[in-house]
């Protein structure tokens, strides 16, 4: 087992284990604090003042405006830019030479009868190999119960290749894109 002081100096791990055996084992890694809340405070108060010019009253964006932010906002471009979530990806990914292809809002608003159905999210970003792409999240809102829709992943499913996405007419308002 790798020590703390043999890992990645910039991050204080918060796993006993190392990052990227957890990743290659598990195909997600967390939670790892990224953004201090006051921090995410700030962020969440820049993206609503935007948002509010650009989402419709279900919290909804013009997917014009949900995808690529960090070309085009400061402060989503400092998020892809920040110590600590350069250092876990490195780790994960065993290397310094990284680079941010895309990055998204994934908003479900208060309140939201919208879902999002269990999904794969590689087959949307198209790159490969997968176990050399890493996806962060990063939730600029207060954690969340189950209840309200908290993120979820299965782990290991990784390991079984892309599974075939299958639609439901019983699912109607489910914001997995297709």
């Amino acid at each position: 087992m790798q020590t703390e002081s043999k890992m990645n100096p910039r991050l204080k791990n918060e796993s006993i284990f190392p990052l990227q055996d957890c990743f290659m084992r598990d195909g997600v890694v967390g939670p790892i604090s990224v953004l201090t809340e006051q921090e995410a405070a700030k962020c969440l108060a820049k993206f609503e003042g935007w948002a509010e010019f650009f989402c419709d009253d279900k919290c909804r964006l013009n997917r014009d405006f949900r995808f690529k932010p960090h070309l085009y906002l400061g402060f989503v471009n400092q998020i892809i830019r920040h110590p600590k979530l350069i250092a876990a990806v490195s780790e994960v990914l065993k290397t310094d030479d990284i680079i941010c292809w895309s990055s998204q809002f994934c908003i479900k608003g208060s309140n939201s009868d919208g879902i999002f159905c269990p999904h794969q999210d590689a087959i949307y970003s198209g790159l490969e190999p997968a176990n050399q792409c890493v996806k962060a999240w990063i939730a600029l809102s207060n954690p969340i119960s189950e209840k309200e829709g908290c993120l979820s992943f299965y782990k290991g499913t990784h390991k079984l290749g892309q599974v075939r996405h299958k639609e439901s007419k019983h699912i109607p308002k489910n914001n997995v894109l297709r």
